[in-house]
């Protein structure tokens, strides 16, 4: 689970600040200990438990501010980000509460990510009617690997292959927090390269050409314990139907998963995304909140594997660490790789409710329960990881940063 809340403000307040109204704010504490490459975590309470984090300041320009914020505080030019990350919901409101706070302080107005909602409330236009975004599905792949096997030159080969297969890949700008700071026309590949090693405790974001509408890189270095790192990449479902990209893509999507080392990698459709300009953007009606993209994060703040996926995927890698323990299971379409296994349940993309119709029980997941975690109601956080986990998955090896 994550929450974002953006905070823009006026006249350029620097970190320092942020951190003065978090020593002066009843109850919170900012860990010194975890101040890095501006953003500091933020703790809660006696016992100085993890509540959110705060990220910036960021120089926006116009063109990355939403048009209701410009409408709302036209004056606006820096960001900060709140994020609450973990599975424990009652931290939200505090973060929301601090949000506010700095937004106070800074004469400034908050946008919740999650509803889109300002605060302060702005004045309705009598005139206006709410805006109403066209719905489409999206393929979302994400690829699983160990901290201690990414190659120190992930962005390059990350780079070689958009460049051989999926150039709608290739970086137009990239950093840590939105709206990206770095710009790959001005700082090239060395620049892309050391941004990403230099990115720590939150994913490494790109902006891309459609129908790549967004890619994130885990990078080595992160603030909670756990060897397990994701790669992410969102793509336009419309744009699949088309067999030459769906064939590049298949070729990035293997490629991709051998150059790091995936012990695991999917592509599956989720539905009812909101579309914005080229953009595919996660709601609340989206079935990414009822997904489990984020399968490698349990019930703790940990970078930790909880299992394969309890329903079919359209796409799948094995690395080596499952390949064998897998095979028995895997129906469709298999070719063998030295390092690892595809596995495609058919041709073209379909959902899960479609694939499970696929299978010879379509009552009957295609792994046995044993290798899934154990949800309740869609939850992101499971109710009991997988007992069937290759071992090296459950060790915590490679410390935080």
């Amino acid at each position: 689970m994550s929450y974002d809340l953006m905070v823009f403000c006026p006249d350029s307040p620097d970190l320092q600040s942020v951190l003065l109204l978090i020593g002066n704010t009843r109850g919170l504490h900012a860990d010194s200990a975890n101040q890095s490459h501006g953003s500091v975590l933020v703790s809660r309470g006696a016992k100085h438990e993890y509540s959110f984090t705060v990220a910036g300041p960021f120089r926006t320009t116009r063109a990355d501010i939403a048009e209701q914020v410009l409408d709302t505080s036209p004056d606006v030019d820096t960001l900060f980000l709140v994020h609450v990350e973990g599975s424990d919901e009652s931290e939200i409101p505090h973060g929301i509460r601090f949000a506010r706070k700095l937004a106070k302080a800074c004469h400034g107005v908050v946008l919740d990510e999650q509803t889109s909602e300002l605060w302060p409330t702005p004045r309705a236009r009598p005139s206006s009617e709410p805006e109403v975004y066209p719905r489409a599905d999206a393929v979302e792949l994400a690829w699983y690997c160990l901290a201690d096997e990414i190659p120190a030159d992930l962005p390059g080969r990350y780079l070689r292959l958009a460049q051989a297969f999926l150039p709608e890949a290739i970086p137009i700008r990239f950093g840590t927090y939105h709206p990206p700071q770095g710009d790959f026309s001005r700082d090239g590949e060395e620049g892309f390269a050391r941004a990403w090693q230099q990115s720590v405790g939150t994913s490494f974001g790109l902006d891309t050409r459609y129908p790549v509408t967004w890619v994130s890189l885990d990078s080595v270095n992160q603030l909670r314990p756990g060897d397990v790192r994701a790669m992410r990449m969102t793509v336009a479902r419309e744009a699949l139907e088309e067999i030459r990209f769906r064939s590049t893509l298949k070729d990035f999507f293997i490629g991709f998963a051998r150059e790091i080392g995936a012990f695991h990698a999917t592509a599956e459709v989720v539905r009812n995304y909101m579309r914005y300009g080229d953009k595919l953007l996660g709601d609340n009606s989206a079935e990414l909140f009822r997904s489990l993209v984020f399968v490698f994060r349990s019930s703790e703040l940990r970078n930790e594997w909880v299992g394969l996926k309890p329903y079919p995927v359209w796409w799948s890698w094995y690395g080596r660490l499952y390949e064998e323990s897998v095979r028995p299971y895997l129906i469709g379409q298999v070719e063998q790789y030295p390092d690892g296994v595809f596995h495609a349940l058919c041709e073209t993309p379909h959902n899960r409710d479609a694939l499970a119709e696929l299978l010879p029980d379509p009552g009957q997941p295609m792994f046995p329960a044993e290798y899934c975690a154990v949800y309740d109601g869609g939850e992101l956080r499971p109710l009991s990881l997988a007992s069937k986990v290759p071992p090296r998955l459950r060790e915590v090896t490679f410390r935080p940063h």
